[in-house]
Parts: structure tokens; C-alpha cells; sequence
């Protein structure tokens, strides 16, 4: 049987639109997929950055080792005055890393941590352990040197660095540095044996006791 285009019942078929309706549950069902993948999404996004960060963080630790290896097992400090002003731990590891890069994490574009408020450096995403690496400024009042890599006596359990937020702006004063868990509650974190991984529920700092 063939239908032609003047057909009434066929212009009836071809006339006949989705009712109101009709349209309303199409878009309620298209709101809970969104509803659904968009969070999806966005976790395999932020799971993206957070290897980059890792490789960061990792990236961080093997340029600490080196600089430990040219200086006698001595860590960088965190902070030293020197005569032309401070220079902060990630002015120190530059000679070690390709770029300054290394220390912005993909989730934190505008750096956290205020290493602007302790000299001219740029802010940045990551604190290292202060308890080892330690801020070395006469001017402000701290003068503990370092500890060397044979006084971190558990160096795969020992933290070296790891994602950080810094509070106050005046060192040392109101300067506080604490974990950032800004990788879907997760904190990247390098040991000082080299290694790296993603940590969660450490609390607002993770220096811990090296000499323990």
C-alpha cells in the first residue's frame, strides 16, 4: 500500500508534535542525567590534576635529595636570609628542576601558600616538613638550622612535602602554613626516602616527629 503526502492520515502523523507534557519529561530526565554525570565529570577531572600534583610533589622531593647530596646530607631550609634578602626553599631547588612550575599544583593555579610573605618569591601549592626543613631568619627570630637525612630516622613514614594553604601574612608573626586536601579529600605528599602518594585525614599538619 503506498501513502501519498496528501494523505489526511498521513499529514495527521506528520502533524502531531510532542505535547507539553510530553516535553517536560524529556527535560526532567535530561536534569537527573546531568545531575548525575556532571559530578562524575568533574571527579575525573580533578583525578587528572591530582597526577599531575603527584608528579609535582614527586618532582619536589628527588630535587630535595639532590640538593641534600651536594651539601653534605644537609636538607634546604625552608626559608634563609641571605644578603640580598630571603630566598624560600623553592629558590634554593631551582639549579635541581627544569622549571618553577613544579611548584604550582593544577588545582590551585593562584598558589595557597603565601611565599610572598617571607620574600619576593611567587606563592605557591606545597609546604615542606619545617620540622626538618626549617626556617633559618635571624631577623625574625628563627635561627634552627636543618636537620641533615641521617637525623630523619624513618624516612619512608617522614613527610617532605605535600599540599598546603598558608593563613597570615605577616611572618612570623601570624604566618601558619596547614594540609590542603583539595584532590577530592585527598592531600598529595612526598617522603623523604622519595616516594609519593596521595594521603587523606592526616589533620592540619603532618611534620610528625622526624627523630622518632
Amino acid at each position: 500500500m503506498v501513502w501519498s503526502n496528501h494523505d489526511p492520515e498521513v499529514l495527521s502523523i506528520l502533524r502531531k508534535g510532542f505535547t507539553l507534557i510530553e516535553l517536560l519529561v524529556v527535560i526532567a530526565i535530561i536534569a537527573i542525567l546531568a545531575a548525575i554525570l556532571f559530578p562524575v565529570f568533574a571527579r575525573a577531572r580533578e583525578k587528572a590534576r591530582q597526577s599531575s600534583c603527584l608528579s609535582n610533589v614527586k618532582q619536589i622531593a628527588m630535587a630535595t635529595l639532590m640538593y641534600a647530596e651536594d651539601n653534605d646530607e644537609c636538607t634546604p631550609p625552608a626559608a634563609i636570609e641571605a644578603p640580598g634578602g630571603v630566598l624560600v626553599m623553592s629558590q634554593l631547588l631551582s639549579p635541581y628542576m627544569r622549571n618553577q612550575q613544579i611548584w604550582t599544583c593544577p588545582s590551585d593555579k593562584q598558589g595557597s601558600v603565601e611565599a610572598s610573605a617571607i620574600s619576593s618569591e611567587q606563592d605557591i601549592s606545597y609546604s615542606c616538613n619545617t620540622l626538618v626543613m626549617t626556617f633559618v631568619v635571624p631577623s625574625a627570630g628563627v635561627t634552627a638550622p636543618p636537620l641533615s637525612l641521617g637525623q630523619v630516622h624513618k624516612p619512608s613514614e617522614c613527610p617532605m612535602v605535600w599540599d598546603a594553604y598558608s593563613q597570615g601574612s605577616s611572618f612570623p608573626a601570624d604566618f601558619a602554613l596547614y594540609v590542603a586536601y583539595r584532590h577530592n579529600g585527598l592531600a598529595n605528599t612526598a617522603y623523604f626516602d622519595g616516594h609519593a602518594k596521595a594521603v587523606k585525614d592526616k589533620g592540619e599538619n603532618m611534620s610528625g616527629n622526624p627523630m622518632d
